[in-house]
């Protein structure tokens, strides 16, 4: 897992005050009396990066955090529609890992954007994730019939102008209830 811009200079800025706050506890030790939260200020300014190595923390008496495994996102640069070649080729039935996928795009399509077309509602599932294989196997599918695509921006999936299209004739596709959420 990599993290965002936003996530580094977060956690930069985390680790940054929780150090400054302990180096200026052993420089003026009657002036900022720490002891046990020196100790807190060490695991605050590490916890930000522990999330690269761990998915899981749990912290007996305190609580519990986790990971996230799926993202999402939009586009505002739709995929042009494919070649004609690939217009050309018949649709098939899709598998239920390809029904899935284009369920979930085509809910949050229309959560986000309602009818407007000229944005995408992205996601896309980590490597980390139980359902990943599902999720690989269904976006390939689902690329190779010309429904969805990777955006070159975010590697997330979207539907394109084709997919929207195919669930939009598809009535079975856009009451399936068995999505990811997010």
């Amino acid at each position: 897992m990599q993290m965002t811009p936003t996530q580094i200079k977060a956690a930069f800025a985390i680790s940054s005050i929780s150090l400054a706050i302990v180096l200026a506890h052993y420089i003026w030790p009657t002036i900022i009396i720490l002891d046990k939260a020196v100790l807190g200020l060490l695991a605050l300014a590490a916890l930000p990066w522990l999330t690269l190595f761990f998915k899981k923390f749990k912290i007996p008496g305190v609580g519990e955090a986790e990971t996230q495994e799926r993202t999402q996102s939009t586009t505002e640069k739709p995929l042009p529609p494919p070649t004609a070649l690939q217009a050309l080729a018949a649709p098939a039935q899709p598998s239920p890992n390809t029904i899935k996928l284009l369920a979930t795009l085509w809910r949050y399509q229309r959560q986000t954007f309602k009818d407007d077309n000229t944005k995408r509602w992205t996601f896309r599932l980590t490597p980390a994730a139980k359902d990943y294989p599902q999720f690989l196997a269904g976006l390939s599918e689902a690329v190779g019939q010309g429904w969805a695509a990777v955006s070159p921006e975010n590697d997330q999936c979207m539907l394109t102008n084709e997919g929207l299209a195919y669930v939009a004739g598809n009535e079975a596709l856009q009451t399936y209830t068995g999505v990811w959420t997010f």
